[in-house]
């Protein structure tokens, strides 16, 4: 059975977050998108984002929103995905959590 948003049995991680990473080149988002998807990516949340970004709550509702969209993801857990297999977060053996700090 595939995984997250996998309708037709496929297995690869790529196509079940909705694109091919190497499809969609990092220049389609903006580097607003790009720093609101990293901040998705390590577990913030909408309103923790907008506080660090000094944004209001609609506005960073809209940056995951249009990213969706322009990636062909349906939830913040592809998004998650999304971000690790482009790169643009990389997995940190010291983080067990947002904002976490290495012993």
């Amino acid at each position: 059975m595939g995984g997250v948003g996998c309708r037709s049995g496929c297995h690869r991680a790529d196509r079940d977050i909705g694109v091919d990473p190497a499809d969609v080149p990092e220049a389609t988002l903006t580097a607003r998108e790009r720093q609101v998807v990293r901040m998705v990516a390590t577990g913030l949340s909408n309103p923790e984002i907008a506080e660090r970004l000094v944004l209001s709550a609609s506005t960073v509702r809209t940056h995951p929103n249009r990213t969706m969209t322009k990636l062909a993801l349906s939830s913040r857990a592809q998004v998650v995905v999304y971000a690790y297999e482009t790169g643009l977060v990389v997995p940190s053996r010291y983080s067990v959590g947002p904002g976490a700090a290495p012993d």
